[in-house]
């Protein structure tokens, strides 16, 4: 919930960095899914979460474009 557009994620896989800037952040309906299941032309990174937390009622959508290192 703290992430902000222009905030940085960085996430590990096999041992190698991966930065993010933060492109969009959403609250959209719970049955809402086309975030996850659209197809990007670009390395995108989308975290989901409850919104309000420990609900089921919306969906929080984060959605972070890959930095080129």
């Amino acid at each position: 919930r703290k992430l902000e557009k222009g905030d940085r994620v960085v996430t590990y896989y096999k041992g190698q960095r991966y930065d993010y800037i933060v492109t969009s952040k959403k609250v959209v309906q719970a049955t809402d899914v086309r975030y996850l299941t659209n197809p990007s032309d670009t390395p995108i990174l989308t975290l989901q979460t409850c919104d309000p937390p420990g609900s089921s009622l919306r969906r929080l959508i984060i959605t972070a474009k890959l930095v080129e290192l």
